[in-house]
């Protein structure tokens, strides 16, 4: 961030809430460059605040990238052996139903 423009360079870890939400306000600006007109002071405050409230609201429940749902599911199936669907599942923290989606989505990229 340098005076008064986001840039996609931050000082926020890689996988840390504000990092993602840095980087939203990144796009933002660059898709829609009259939205955010304050200086890089008060947008540092502003991303870290936002960030705050993320967790607060969604708490452990961190919403998982995308690219993180891919590497999860390969490492679940990977894990899978037929009979372990509960281990699985409580492993990765997910429900039946994306259990059930993980692995369909496995079986039919294998008959591909």
């Amino acid at each position: 961030m340098t005076d008064g423009v986001l840039s996609e360079e931050t000082d926020a870890p890689p996988s840390s809430m504000r990092h993602d939400v840095e980087m939203i306000l990144v796009k933002i600006t660059r898709d829609r460059p009259d939205y955010m007109t304050i200086g890089a002071g008060k947008m540092a405050a502003l991303t870290a605040i936002i960030a705050d409230e993320m967790r607060q609201r969604f708490g452990s429940q961190y919403l998982t990238r995308v690219e993180d749902r891919t590497e999860r599911n390969k490492a679940a199936m990977k894990m899978f052996n037929g009979k372990n669907r509960e281990e699985v599942m409580k492993r990765f923290r997910i429900s039946k139903r994306v259990f059930y989606r993980i692995l369909a989505d496995h079986l039919r990229a294998r008959r591909k």
